[in-house]
């Protein structure tokens, strides 16, 4: 009997044991920090916006509209030009902003809210400018100028963000 309750007592130490240490090995991994969970969001936002770059109509705005590959030798042109956007090229810049509506909506998933709301005010007003060139009320290097002006703020307000909060 004796023998048959010290046998008992082990196996419910060791069971108690054996729970604790996979709890254990649970807890011991640690929830990711709203630093690495930024890090992800902007990593899958620029995978997502790397994989719309690939397609015919992005093709037609990078060489023709927008400088969306870094470095377009075409740049500066698109930036002095008085060209207004041609029926292809609205078809093309349609098309592609379509494509990109998945990767607007990575972006409002940001763990922070001030993060996310920086990119949604930026798709807002980029989307006038978009539309100001579609219905041809500006010319490409207007709407270039005024992207890249939009661009810069968005840049600025979310350094101005990250250096006046602590994000760990």
């Amino acid at each position: 009997m004796k023998k048959q309750l010290l046998a008992a007592i082990l196996t419910t130490v060791g069971m108690v044991g054996l729970t604790y240490s996979q709890n254990a090995m649970f807890q011991a991994t640690p929830e990711p920090t709203v630093r690495q969970q930024i890090s992800e969001a902007q990593k899958q936002f620029a995978n997502c916006i790397n994989q719309t770059k690939k397609s015919d109509a992005a093709k037609v705005v990078n060489n023709e509209l927008f400088e969306i590959v870094p470095k377009s030798d075409h740049k500066m042109n698109l930036f002095t030009t008085e060209n207004k956007i041609t029926d292809e090229e609205a078809r093309a810049l349609t098309a592609y902003l379509a494509s990109t509506n998945e990767c607007r909506a990575i972006s409002s998933h940001f763990p922070v809210p001030e993060l996310a709301g920086i990119y949604q005010s930026f798709y807002s007003q980029v989307d006038v400018v978009y539309q100001n060139l579609l219905t041809r009320k500006i010319s490409i290097g207007e709407a270039n100028k005024e992207k890249y002006e939009l661009m810069q703020t968005a840049q600025s307000q979310w350094i101005n963000y990250e250096s006046t909060h602590k994000i760990n």
